[in-house]
């Protein structure tokens, strides 16, 4: 082993081009490494798409309609629906807005609905008042001929930041429905547990 005067004792042995290979990196390995970085594919990132797109996005959700659209229906239309379990409550066409839908059935009793599940029905004569009504399957309420059939879909509802998607508003008045086209828009090809 020779010493080429360096303080570490160590050999330094010539390699490939004849420089040293603890001094001076190899040239060829070097172009190889700066030809392979530069291959590499590269994504770039626009600060204002990304403003754009999320502009976009609350202006769609926001967009409410001229007339407000049915909340179930047998039909074809240009909202973000779910098909749904329909039913019938005191006589009168019932729908599970429960999420799973496959709460909405009984266990045993496949034509009942499942205790806990939520159905909105609309009579307009209950309690002197008209529009949907929500009530909850258990003792005292109980809805019968449950099935798909016909296929029924309902509204999905869905939040400001898209957190959120249920067929149950409830309520809240910070959920809309939207439609397909602005869902498919925001999401992306992304699936939810309803739309």
């Amino acid at each position: 082993m020779s010493t080429d005067g360096n303080s570490t004792g160590y050999s330094v042995e010539p390699v490939g081009d004849g420089s040293p290979g603890g001094v001076a990196p190899n040239v060829r390995r070097r172009r190889l490494l700066v030809t392979a970085i530069g291959a590499l594919p590269s994504v770039y990132t626009l600060a204002s798409g990304a403003h754009t797109a999320a502009s976009s996005h609350l202006a769609c959700w926001a967009q409410q309609p001229l007339t407000n659209p049915p909340r179930f229906t047998t039909g074809t239309d240009t909202w973000l629906r779910s098909k749904v379990y329909c039913g019938s409550y005191d006589g009168h066409p019932a729908y599970c807005v429960s999420n799973p839908q496959n709460s909405c059935v009984d266990a045993l009793h496949s034509s009942k609905g499942g205790d806990g599940s939520a159905w909105i029905y609309n009579n307009s004569n209950y309690g002197g008042s008209s529009g949907d009504m929500r009530i909850v399957v258990g003792q005292g309420h109980q809805v019968t001929n449950v099935s798909h059939t016909p296929p029924t879909h309902g509204l999905v509802y869905v939040d400001q930041n898209l957190t959120l998607t249920t067929l149950d508003p409830n309520g809240k008045s910070y959920l809309h429905p939207v439609s397909a086209s602005c869902w498919t828009s925001i999401m992306g090809g992304k699936t939810t547990n309803l739309g």
